[in-house]
């Protein structure tokens, strides 16, 4: 999950294209889920900040194939050429854990 700089606002496509493109370009990713924030009042004033623009789930089947996700030039192209330069900065949120009962591995 993350922001993209207010400045870059316009620019969400993109970064939502790219993500898009990784499962073509990766074919360790199992399966995703992409979605984009509704903007409804109670996410945009909560106490704690802010809600996230941008969320994106990757699936994995094992850890060895995360690993191959993240290692990949796609990802890093994807990072450096896309996501990072319209990235607010200290905005990005990611955990990896197993689903239950499933031994998927899950990015979020």
């Amino acid at each position: 999950m993350f922001r993209i700089k207010e400045e870059c606002s316009e620019e969400i496509s993109d970064v939502c294209n790219g993500l898009l493109d990784l499962p073509k370009n990766i074919p360790a990713i199992a399966d995703y889920e992409l979605g984009k924030d509704l903007v409804l009042p109670s996410g945009q004033n909560h106490p704690a900040g802010k809600n996230r623009q941008i969320v994106w789930t990757a699936y994995f089947n094992n850890v060895e194939d995360y690993n191959t996700y993240d290692q990949s030039d796609a990802h890093k192209h994807f990072v450096a050429e896309i996501l990072k330069p319209r990235l607010e900065p200290g905005s990005r949120a990611a955990i990896q854990y197993e689903v239950p009962g499933t031994g998927t591995k899950k990015l979020v």
